[in-house]
């Protein structure tokens, strides 16, 4: 009688390794990182535009909207 078959264990690859829970927590901790540091450059440049507003020129008592008419 001769030996049952046995099976290979699952293959996972050569080069893949299971992330740990430090692994996964470090990658969460570089992402909010990254996110971060565009929503701090977004919000540079909305204080950006508004500086460049307080020095462009128009008084700020003046109407900010612009309306166009065609000869009405």
């Amino acid at each position: 009688m001769s030996a049952p078959l046995q099976t290979a264990p699952p293959a996972t690859g050569r080069h893949h390794r299971t992330a740990t829970l430090r692994d996964r927590a470090l990658r969460a901790v570089d992402l909010a990182g990254r996110l971060g540091t565009v929503v701090t450059l977004a919000a540079l440049l909305v204080v950006a535009g508004a500086v460049g507003g307080l020095f462009d020129g128009t008084p700020a008592t003046e109407n900010a909207t612009v309306t166009a008419t065609f000869g009405r």
